[in-house]
């Protein structure tokens, strides 16, 4: 998919195409509609840069109980 936008729109929001690429992957993956991963990849981030680039705007991972739950679960097996 080929998303279009104006230059026109893009020149008001004083962004890059790149910035505004950033802003709709860190705005999508706050809102849950994409993974880190998936975010990463439509910024062609890894992953430590896309966690600094949250970090940098005081954005915070979104990790739940599940996550974490998750988690120990993994880290417990390794122990196993």
């Amino acid at each position: 998919m080929t998303l279009v936008i104006d230059n026109t729109i893009l020149d008001n929001t004083g962004l890059s195409s790149e910035e505004l690429q950033l802003e709709l992957a860190i705005a999508l993956y706050k809102h849950g509609k994409l993974s880190i991963g998936q975010a990463c990849e439509l910024v062609s981030l890894d992953k430590i840069a896309f966690q600094r680039e949250l970090a940098h705007r005081n954005e915070y991972l979104n990790y739940d109980l599940n996550d974490l739950s998750d988690d120990l679960k993994t880290i417990k097996s390794f122990n196993s």
